[in-house]
């Protein structure tokens, strides 16, 4: 390390000389040598006043030398003392004194020299002596020899005063490094035994710690030294074992060895002990116990010049095994306890689901039983309204219709009671299809404005967005719909029922949110935190002014959690309320995941079922044209499938055999034309109609080639909807059988028919309906399932087995709640699935001349 890295140590002080003389000029001299910037030795001027060169030389080599100097004066010894004094107290010392021997009066400047260095033992001193004989033989015999004095004679040399300055400040530096760097090595010194000591200290504190106990042995197996654990494994001290052979603690430690395996690793490095990792050995305590060990030994590296040794760990596992032990006893006990309750719990679940299968059963009977009467109600009702009308019986005709308003109003509560019980049971299921929102908020408000109009409520309709298409439940969205509008008019008078549909994102995510709001009789808070539960309306004078089950909201908002959202309210009492639903647009099972406790089954929409409807098949290579159409036709009731391309729509051709095709001329690969001459070449395909979409006019060749119709784009829809619906005619027969066990039903039915033109056929079971088609194929059948002898499916069977009705119509008509199951075992082979009681008689009829013709108009279709 060089000197200049020492300097850093120092404190940053300026250069301080001290001046003691009696005489002023002295003082002057020294200032006029160390600190002016041009100099001339006093006396070295001539006549003219010119300076002699050598002042350029000593003002250049000061400037070099000396830098930053401060020069104080005193002009006595007591002065001079005190001057230091101060230095020392400001922190800032001198590092040089220039003292004359003599100071008349008071004390010479050998007392003044002895004073300083009484109180500043470092510091240098130059002194001034006029009288070599005489002054240096006082200073020899007061001072003695001493490296911190220098002795100059009067006058002084310029150039020898800035040599002894310099030596002096360099010599006074030099001595200031060593200080500091003797400092702080000795600092540096002290720190790292502290360290040391710190780190032995920790060493030993953790291996005091350590649970295990660590012996060290030398090349004989005899115990060198142990620590603490060493006690209260084998109650001994480490005291009591040094000199002692390892084999006193661990009697079997060589087994049948009986060499030395420590001296033998030395000579070989090899050995059945050293270094063989965790053996498993039992020792023995001063008491003569056995205690089981986990025992690992290892060479110590030390330097050559020691003698080698071995560290043993021993660690007690004798608790260890002791909990492993009953660990294994309880483990044995458990599987058998878990053989046990498993046993136990698969009777349990095969008891759960036969009670779970009667449960289905006795709610489907209980749909059947409960709705098949209310059916005849309704239904007889209805024709007595209608015989009495004809008859011109008109006094009868209002209490026929109170008759048919209770029949109706009895059918909603057993329908609500149903349906919480399907959804207590775990069995309510989700149809999911799409369909356009603004339709069906028309329709339910449609239905719902008599309600609205009988408490003479005005009604506002607002729409915050496109409300587009949703994928959801249908049938659920309407009802819930449905429940919220007519509760807002049954609970409201002369007010506002208003209802406003917002359509936003959350979390990237599209949802439909519309709110239902009145300004009727509201509810207290207590309440609207009851509202939601079943059987609970506001209290029990609320249920007596304006009836019901209280079962509507309860329902509404399982139906919200089924499909992935939530119903919430806000009301006040007096003021009205505000019941906000929100649904996903697109209908997601991972949202409903874990949503209450109940199981829940979703159903996706079965196309299958959906054969007797007429089949559109789009052919369009063009994304946005294949959307439009679907959501058109689609609308206009119609099932659309599409194809992005000439060979995929040839294929949906011949798997779905529909009842009509409209296909793109311009398509990448193969156009229009080259699909049309296929079809038309292919038997079984050539009767399909073609209906011909393009941007080109080219209607002569499209006939020639066997086009039905040509349209170009863009494309006129209500034109499309009308050759559709032209191409699309079935066949028009008017026989229809009537299969259905209560007598009643049957009745209602057949003479409902007749009035309608139709030719019935009746049968009370499946079996005799089988037997009445000897001589007769209906053209369309009306089918209950639950039926004596022959149910609904196995007549469906056997029926679809005659290759004469595979192609007739099948209008299922029944009480009973389907399952999943169930109707997937009627998917693909009836047309319609209706509840007993859910269409009137005219909406029956329109069903059933739909389905000749082809076709179910959309807003009947979603009936089942």
């Amino acid at each position: 390390m060089k000197i200049e890295d020492f300097q850093e140590l120092l404190p940053r002080h300026r250069r301080r000389i001290l001046v003691v003389d009696d005489t002023p000029d002295i003082h002057d001299d020294v200032r006029l040598i160390l600190l002016q910037p041009s100099l001339s030795p006093p006396g070295a001027a001539d006549d003219a006043g010119e300076d002699l060169p050598i002042g350029d030389e000593i003002s250049m080599r000061r400037a070099q030398i000396l830098g930053d100097v401060q020069i104080d004066s005193a002009f006595q010894g007591e002065e001079a003392v005190e001057l230091l004094e101060q230095a020392l107290a400001e922190g800032d010392p001198y590092f040089l004194a220039f003292v004359d021997l003599r100071m008349p009066p008071g004390i010479d400047g050998l007392e003044t020299i002895d004073r300083l260095w009484g109180r500043q033992p470092d510091l240098y001193v130059i002194v001034a002596i006029s009288d070599p004989e005489h002054d240096w033989d006082a200073i020899t015999e007061r001072l003695g020899p001493n490296p911190d004095v220098l002795i100059l004679h009067k006058p002084f040399e310029p150039i020898e005063i800035l040599q002894l300055v310099a030596a002096m400040s360099r010599r006074f530096e030099l001595a200031q490094i060593a200080q500091a760097n003797v400092g702080s090595l000795r600092a540096l010194i002290d720190q790292k035994t502290e360290q040391l000591r710190r780190s032995e200290a920790r060493a030993q504190a953790i291996i005091e710690s350590i649970n295990d106990a660590l012996i060290v042995v030398d090349e004989h197996g005899a115990i060198q030294s142990g620590n603490a654990a060493v006690g209260p494994i084998f109650d001994y001290t480490p005291d009591d074992l040094r000199g002692k052979p390892l084999t006193k603690l661990i009697p079997s430690l060589y087994g049948d060895d009986q060499g030395n395996p420590f001296a033998r690793y030395l000579e070989t490095g090899s050995s059945s002990l050293v270094g063989r990792g965790v053996r498993y050995l039992l020792g023995k305590t001063r008491f003569g116990e056995t205690v089981h060990l986990e025992v690992t030994i290892a060479r110590v590296e030390v330097p050559v010049e020691m003698a080698p040794s071995f560290l043993c760990i021993c660690r007690n596992i004798t608790e260890r095994m002791r909990i492993e032990k009953e660990l294994r006893r309880h483990r044995d006990h458990l599987e058998e306890l878990v053989r046990t309750r498993t046993s136990a719990l698969e009777e349990a679940k095969e008891s759960a689901l036969r009670a779970n299968q009667a449960k289905s059963l006795f709610l489907a009977n209980m749909s059947h039983e409960l709705r098949t009467p209310m059916n005849a109600v309704l239904g007889y009702s209805e024709m007595l309204i209608e015989d009495a009308e004809d008859a011109g019986q008109t006094q009868y005709v209002p209490d026929l219709q109170k008759i048919h308003a209770a029949g109706r109003h009895l059918l909603s509560l057993i329908n609500d009671i149903l349906d919480l019980s399907k959804i207590e049971a775990g069995k309510m299921e989700l149809f999911v299809e799409s369909f356009e929102v603004r339709s069906i908020i028309d329709d339910v408000i449609e239905t719902v404005m008599p309600l609205i109009d009988r408490g003479e409520n005005s009604f506002n309709l607002t729409l915050l967005g496109e409300p587009g298409v949703m994928s959801a439940d249908l049938t659920k969205f309407r009802q819930i719909l449905f429940n919220l509008l007519s509760n807002a008019a049954k609970f409201t008078e002369k007010g506002i029922v208003s209802l406003v549909l917002h359509c936003d994102q959350q979390d990237g995510a599209e949802w439909v949110r519309f709110e239902v709001s009145d300004t009727g009789i509201g509810m207290s808070s207590d309440q609207s935190e009851r509202v939601f539960q079943a059987f609970t309306q506001a209290d029990a004078s609320t249920t007596r002014k304006f009836g019901g089950t209280g079962l509507g909201l309860t329902i509404s908002r399982r139906f919200c959690l089924m499909m992935g959202g939530d119903i919430t309210v806000r009301s006040e009492a007096g003021r009205g309320s505000t019941f906000t639903v929100h649904l996903p647009r697109h209908f997601d099972e991972e949202l409903v995941a874990g949503v209450g406790d109940d199981p829940l089954e979703v159903v996706p929409p079965d196309l299958d079922g959906l054969d007797l409807i007429p089949t559109v098949l789009v052919i369009d290579d063009d994304e946005m044209v294949r959307d439009l159409l679907m959501r058109v036709l689609s609308h206009e009731g119609f099932r659309v499938l599409t194809a992005a391309n000439a060979d995929e729509g040839v294929e949906m051709a011949r798997a779905a055999r529909p009842s009509a095709i409209t296909l793109d001329v311009m398509m990448p690969g193969r156009d229009g034309w080259s699909v049309l001459t296929e079809l038309k070449a292919d038997a079984e395909l050539a009767d399909i109609p073609v209906i011909m979409l393009t941007m080109v006019d080219d209607k002569g060749r499209g006939f020639a080639l066997g086009a039905t119709d040509y349209l170009t784009k863009p494309i006129n829809r209500a034109r499309l909807v009308t050759l559709l619906n032209r191409y699309c005619v079935a066949r028009r027969e008017r026989c229809v059988l009537v299969v259905e066990d209560e007598a009643q039903t049957r009745e209602l039915l057949s003479r409902v028919l007749s009035k309608d033109g139709w030719e019935v056929l009746q049968a009370e079971n499946g079996r005799s309906a089988l037997e009445s088609m000897a001589l007769r194929v209906p053209d369309i059948v009306l089918l209950d399932l639950m039926m004596p002898e022959m149910d609904g499916f196995q007549f469906i069977r056997e029926f679809r087995a005659d290759p004469r009705c595979r192609d007739v119509p099948v209008v299922v008509l029944t009480a009973m709640d389907l399952s999943e199951a169930e109707r997937a075992r009627l998917s693909g082979t009836v047309a319609e699935i209706l509840e007993k009681g859910a269409l009137s008689i005219d909406e029956l009829l329109e069903l059933i001349r739909g389905h000749l013709r082809g076709s179910a108009s959309p807003r009947l279709a979603s009936a089942s």
